[in-house]
């Protein structure tokens, strides 16, 4: 079955055709700058990708927090991430650990393997 590229059949047709709903000038963009991708990541804030999931800390504390109050959360803030980044970096030191080890045991079962094969 023949691969036909997008627009090939009808060179004339305007790119905006092919790409749906909300890529042509009708619908408010130009052909030039489509509003098709402009705000497709408006609505993630980085919090959506935070260990915690879409629901953990606030990031936006209640205004009308004195700087000294302002300070300690972000204070805490930064502790907690270190602590975080701490423990992850606990759980990539053992995986390294566990795999070096397999390695290793690899490593000698093939000295065996290579042994037997030597002694035919």
């Amino acid at each position: 079955m023949p691969v036909i590229a997008l627009g090939a059949s009808n060179p004339g047709m305007p790119m905006s055709a092919h790409l749906g709903p909300g890529a042509g000038p009708s619908q408010g963009g130009s052909s030039t700058n489509p509003p098709h991708h402009a705000n497709i990541h408006a609505h993630h804030t980085h919090q959506n990708f935070s260990s915690n999931g879409p629901h953990g800390h606030a990031h936006h504390p209640p205004p009308f927090l004195t700087p000294s109050q302002a300070r300690k959360q972000g204070r805490q803030a930064i502790e907690r991430r270190i602590a975080n980044t701490e423990a992850q970096l606990q759980a990539t030191r053992k995986q390294i650990e566990k795999m070096k080890n397999a390695m290793l045991d690899m490593g000698e079962k093939l000295v065996e393997l290579d042994k037997a094969c030597g002694q035919r």
